[in-house]
């Protein structure tokens, strides 16, 4: 009986390459898991200010009179008021205010607020808003999200930036 048994256990090269290996999948996999967190955030955040939209186009419609959603960048909030939007005046807002997240950016055309009107038929003003990281160079970052508004219905939806160019790129 001249064999040994071998102890059970791991060699050093066989835990090193194990090591290796976690390394390599806790790099790549880190950033990505970040990405996909921000990008969470900000189709949230886009997603709030669409039910916003929508809330308010029902509103108008049920009351028979205008509602209008603010989207101030500056405060970067959210929300409906009855009628018409007088800065001026102290309006109570009927919903909200919905916060919007300091790691979002709004990219509004260099206006203070974004004022979307709707009527009691349900049409409404345009809108030109974009939300994206905010460490985003510009507004088709393609991690980011437009709300696109259609005037006539005043429906309102959410669209990936990457969808906005492939649409470009068609006409």
């Amino acid at each position: 009986m001249g064999l040994k048994s071998r102890r059970g256990g791991f060699t050093l090269i066989e835990l090193l390459i194990v090591m290796v290996i976690v390394s390599l999948i806790a790099g790549f996999g880190i950033p990505m898991f970040a990405r996909s967190m921000e990008r969470a955030e900000v189709k949230g955040a886009a997603g709030e200010i669409t039910a916003l939209m929508r809330l308010a186009r029902g509103r108008a419609i049920a009351t028979r009179e205008p509602s209008t959603v603010v989207v101030d960048a500056e405060t970067r909030q959210a929300w409906v008021v009855a009628g018409k939007f007088e800065p001026e005046k102290n309006q109570r807002a009927v919903e909200g205010p919905v916060a919007i997240p300091q790691s979002v950016k709004l990219w509004t055309l260099g206006e203070k607020n974004v004022l979307v009107e709707f009527s009691p038929s349900g049409s409404s003003t345009t809108c030109e808003l974009a939300l994206t990281a905010q460490d985003a160079h510009a507004g088709n970052d393609e991690n980011g999200y437009h709300i696109l508004l259609e005037p006539l219905s005043g429906r309102a939806r959410v669209a990936p930036n990457t969808e906005l160019k492939a649409h470009e790129a068609r006409e």
